[in-house]
């Protein structure tokens, strides 16, 4: 509406269908979704991140615990 096209206009999804996993992932470029809790408090603020994931070999996804800590 504010753009004047529609979602589907601006990222057809024939072209945009999870680009984050197709894409990137054979770059060994990796994301997280999903995340929750206080991370509305970190919001315009510098902190160190860690990612903490269950081990395993090939696996299409983990569960994982990511943490943030203020300097």
């Amino acid at each position: 509406e504010k753009y004047g096209k529609s979602w589907d206009e601006m990222f057809p999804p024939e072209v945009y269908y999870q680009i984050m996993h197709l894409k990137l992932f054979p770059r060994r470029l990796v994301h997280a979704e999903n995340l929750g809790g206080d991370i509305d408090k970190l919001s315009n603020k510098r902190v160190y991140m860690g990612a903490f994931n269950v081990k395993g070999i090939e696996m299409e996804s983990a569960w994982t615990r990511i943490v943030a800590w203020t300097p």
